[in-house]
Parts: structure tokens; sequence; C-alpha cells
């Protein structure tokens, strides 16, 4: 990336670290929101997004337990979906992450998957990932 691109992203990102950190200290509802790629390219996999969110919200002075709190149960809450989702529970849909670490103690836990499950179903991550064919 060009010297002077870097330079504009760089302030509007402080811009926005800035803000999110003012909503986070007055308890503001913080909402998690990049669960998917950007566009359809080999460059942006799907999840990088949220990598890239979780790491921001660090720098913007979130916790990581409120990081967890954000990208599960209040997102839930927020679009009335926790009935269904957001917590686990019997008879909510299952949709699960199966981590080494506790992620609610440092983001990093979020590169320990050890399973995925999607609808229910145990999914082994190496079945995901880009050089399974390798």
């Amino acid at each position: 990336m060009e010297a002077w691109a870097q330079a504009d992203y760089a302030c509007l990102i402080r811009r926005v670290e800035r803000a999110t950190e003012y909503l986070a200290k007055h308890h503001a509802r913080l909402l998690f929101g990049t669960d998917t790629a950007r566009g359809p390219t080999y460059a942006n996999p799907p999840g990088l997004n949220a990598w890239l969110e979780m790491q921001r919200l660090v720098n913007a002075g979130v916790g990581p337990h409120e990081i967890f709190q954000t990208a599960t149960l209040s997102n839930a809450k927020a679009f009335g979906f926790d009935d269904e989702i957001g917590t686990v529970q019997v008879g909510k849909r299952a949709n699960l992450l199966l981590l080494r670490e506790d992620p609610t103690q440092a983001i990093g836990a979020y590169a320990t998957i050890v399973n995925v499950i999607l609808r229910g179903n145990v999914i082994d991550p190496k079945r995901l990932a880009a050089d399974r064919g390798k």
C-alpha cells in the first residue's frame, strides 16, 4: 500500500478507535459486525475482518470479556434473537467455536480453535483451512 494511503487510513482508524474508546468507557452497547469477508477475494478470507475488528477493539481499550459479550449475546439481543442464539443452552442453535483457551481472558484464544460446531454438526477446522488441499 502506498505511504499516503497508509497515513490516510491510519488517521481514520485512529479516529474510530478514539470514538469506540469513548463509547466503551461510557458503557454504550457495542455490537460486533464483521463476521465475513468484504468481497470475494482470496486476500480477505472469512474471519479475517472479525479478527481485525477484535484487534481494533483491544486498541480502543475494550477488554476480551467485553469483546466476547459483544460478539455473542449483545448481537443476539440487539437483533431479538437471544431466545435462539447468543448463549449455550438446551434448545438454542449450536453454532460454536471450541477453543483451547479462554476468549474472555485474551483475544489470542480465537487462534486456538479445536472444533467448529455449525447447526449442531461438528466440523474439523482443518477442513475449513485455505491450504487443506496441499
